[in-house]
């Protein structure tokens, strides 16, 4: 049984509010994509850039590496995109989880 259903079991009535388990994975896709394109373009910069580590991640220090990072950045984001089609999402269904996760690289070549 999904464990959010366990604790609504108790309230019939918002039992038609959960997602099914069906969603739930489907859902879990899309997040775990999301995720793992944060962390190849992370990746990427950690390798490529030379500026300080920030919040954010490793920074570009000059215009070049700044657009080394976005052109990766757009390439691995379309191919994300392409898969995440495959499956029945949208594009913006892929850049809101993005931002959901409160992704590092998600403003770079997006």
């Amino acid at each position: 049984m999904n464990k959010n259903k366990d604790v609504f079991s108790f309230y019939p009535d918002v039992q038609w509010l959960l997602p099914s388990a069906e969603e739930l994975d489907k859902w879990e896709f899309l997040r775990s994509l999301a995720e793992e394109y944060d962390k190849v373009c992370e990746e990427f910069d950690q390798i490529h850039c030379t500026g300080p580590n920030t919040k954010y991640g490793k920074m570009p220090a000059n215009p070049r590496e700044q657009a080394e990072s976005n052109r990766y950045a757009s390439r691995i984001f379309a191919e994300c995109v392409a898969i995440t089609e495959d499956e029945g999402f949208s594009r913006q269904e892929f850049k809101d989880t993005l931002n959901n996760i409160k992704c590092k690289s998600r403003y770079r070549g997006v």
